[in-house]
């Protein structure tokens, strides 16, 4: 499959709709009648609730947003216009730097960017979409962005769809789902499916030590090893990003270091010493010791026991500096990991972070926080000149949903991120999300960006049954084209071969995206990295084992 086929099209009606809807992967878009009269594995727990899911099933909300994209109509044009303004501000740095001419060259700069934005601003166009599920007005802003907005009940929503992506499934689909996988077994065991297995059950009340993971070596792993893997990248300002495994990644540039998603235990699940949960099938590619005395930041998408581990954040509450975290997130931090509240950086949907570092300190704190009113154009960095001491932490929005227990659903935010080190690379963490059928999300998110993603980490597993796992996760096509929205010049994919969190095979996801046959957008082993080289430099983005 090539990469235009791949790619999400916009049609002549001005709805966005994908090309792969039709195959055997991907199911066709949600119907309203698909969602009336459904029984929810959630009970209502307040009168409030039960009037919000009636009201929501049993009448049609059809609301017609009006989407406003700051794109050129010829992608490829505007690519090299950025392209042409970038190379235009490093000669001119560099002339201007060999004269120490510091006060024009500050104001040349100023003017190209200038130019620069006063051109992508021009080039705008308007679309329509069309809300099928129940929504408020509020709930978006002018230029048809998602805000941060929750329902009478206090929960958090995807305002594009806000019934059917809420993390509540019916009985049946759940019946379906097992009567499915029981007959699936059938066919490969026969009357062997109910004859325990005493190895394996033996297995599962060992000893919770990560000894038995080395038994499934595949998909490969490499040791980490600190003077290998983990060695900090070279000082020409270049960043090194190691996948750990599932969705957590170190990203290392010579002064500042980001971690994500951190889990480092066997077992996602709230009891991680018992058989409850997801057993982890291999290991991490290092150990928290190994990433060294300390970290600037840790970012958090979502509170899934496979993104937020209890055991590792309290491994690591020494160790990280800062955390950057969505609403609802850091009173769990301080509740049940004792961070203290000046340590945690709790923002929603388009919120923006300048971090300035102390050079007496060495340490990285908040200079100044932006919200959307603040910046409603496009992200705050492009107002500001480039400063090597300055980094940027970026929440957008992804679609999923949050829960650990069954009494919190949704009453955390959730969340994509996005990382502006100091050497001006851009990196994009998915985190967990799934990509919508018709919303133009991912455009709006490159679009607010408003500049090139270097690097690009989207989640590729957890997307089988696909009645169960389309509106939370992506199947690997599917992030071929969010890959595609957001122009990103490299991705690499995560969230897949550690945990058996769904149907498929460990190793089907990145044999799947391989199959896509797109060069920017491949899988790296377990510890292996990727090098995201200094802005305008000719080399490509290296990888490396």
């Amino acid at each position: 499959m090539s990469s235009r086929n791949a790619a999400c099209s916009l049609r002549t009606t001005g709805t966005f709709t994908s090309s792969l809807a039709n195959t055997k992967h991907i199911p066709s878009t949600h119907t309203l009648s698909l969602q009336q009269h459904r029984s929810y594995l959630y009970l209502p727990t307040s009168w409030t609730e039960l009037q919000l899911r009636l009201r929501a099933t049993l009448f049609e909300h059809k609301r017609e947003i009006q989407v406003r994209l700051k794109e050129s109509w010829n992608d490829k044009k505007a690519a090299w216009a950025e392209r042409r303004v970038a190379r235009q501000i490093r000669w001119t740095t560099r002339r201007l730097q060999s004269q120490h001419w510091w006060q024009e060259q500050q104001r040349r700069r100023k003017q190209v960017w200038q130019k620069s934005k006063s051109w992508l601003q021009r080039k705008t166009y308007n679309s329509r979409v069309m809300i099928t599920e129940y929504s408020e007005q509020d709930w978006f802003d002018d230029w048809g962005r998602p805000l941060t907005s929750r329902d009478e009940t206090g929960r958090f929503v995807n305002p594009w769809r806000s019934i059917s992506t809420d993390g509540v499934h019916s009985f049946r689909t759940l019946w379906n789902w097992r009567w499915d996988r029981l007959r699936r077994d059938w066919k490969a065991f026969g009357w062997n499916i109910f004859r325990p297995d005493w190895e394996s059950l033996w297995k599962l009340f060992r000893s919770t030590s990560l000894s038995r993971l080395t038994e499934k070596p595949n998909p490969t792993t490499t040791s980490c090893s600190r003077n290998t893997i983990l060695q900090p990248p070279d000082q020409d300002g270049s960043v090194r990003m190691t996948w750990i495994g599932h969705a957590t990644c170190f990203l290392q540039h010579s002064d500042f270091t980001v971690l994500t998603d951190p889990i480092f235990g066997r077992r996602a699940s709230p009891y991680p010493n018992t058989p409850i949960g997801f057993a982890r099938e291999v290991p991490p590619a290092c150990s928290i010791e190994d990433l060294g005395e300390r970290i600037d930041v840790c970012m958090i998408s979502h509170d899934h026991y496979d993104h937020l581990d209890l055991e590792s954040v309290r491994k690591l509450r020494s160790v990280v500096q800062l955390w950057f975290v969505p609403l609802g997130i850091a009173e769990w931090l301080q509740q049940h990991a004792q961070i203290p509240q000046e340590r945690i950086i709790e923002v929603k949907w388009w919120d923006s972070v300048r971090l300035e570092r102390d050079n007496l300190t060495q340490t990285w704190k908040v200079a100044q926080r932006y919200s959307l009113e603040d910046a409603p154009y496009h992200h705050p960095s492009l107002d500001r000149l480039t400063n090597p001491h300055e980094a940027w932490l970026t929440c957008l929005p992804a679609q999923h949903w949050s829960s650990r227990s069954f009494f919190d659903r949704n009453y955390r935010l959730w969340s994509s991120m996005a990382c502006h080190f100091p050497s001006e690379q851009l990196f994009y963490f998915g985190g967990d999300t799934a990509r919508p059928d018709s919303f133009p999300l991912f455009e709006q998110i490159r679009d607010y960006l408003a500049r090139p993603i270097d690097l690009a980490a989207l989640p590729i597993g957890a997307y089988a049954p696909a009645e169960l796992c389309r509106d939370a996760h992506m199947h690997p096509h599917e992030a071929v084209q969010v890959h595609e929205a957001l122009r990103a010049q490299r991705s690499v994919g995560i969230h897949w071969g550690s945990f058996p969190l769904a149907e498929e095979p460990l190793n089907e996801p990145a044999d799947l995206l391989h199959e896509c046959g797109v060069e920017q957008f491949d899988t790296v082993e377990h510890g292996a990295a990727v090098t995201i080289p200094v802005r305008g430099n000719v080399s490509e983005i290296a990888m490396s084992a």
